[in-house]
């Protein structure tokens, strides 16, 4: 499982080739067209698997440790993807991952 860490230097791959290529990255939208095991179609082309994928911890069901009143206690949240999200997605240039920038609310 890639971590915040993982998107943030993937962000910075992403900059750091600014000077290196005319065009450093490829921003792609796309939409869940499966929450487990997580599928994405692209711009209308092409789906890609969980594998391809770099999907940031905010995008994920987890489970987190929090302290309330003092009381340790531990806390599931779903903020995972779901079919029919829109997602916009980002691809370095000669990179195979792509990593999940956003996604909208379901209505």
């Amino acid at each position: 499982m890639h971590d915040a860490n993982d998107f943030v230097r993937a962000i910075q791959q992403v900059s750091n080739g600014v000077n290196e290529a005319g065009y450093p990255a490829d921003v792609m939208s796309g939409t869940v067209i499966a929450a487990a095991p997580l599928k994405i179609k692209v711009e209308q082309r092409f789906d890609i698997a969980s594998a391809q994928l770099i999907v940031p911890e905010h995008l994920t069901d987890r489970t987190v440790d929090i302290e309330l009143d003092g009381v340790k206690k531990e806390m599931k949240i779903y903020s995972g993807l779901k079919t029919g999200q829109q997602v916009v997605l980002i691809r370095q240039q000669g990179a195979l991952m792509l990593t999940i920038w956003l996604s909208t609310v379901l209505k």
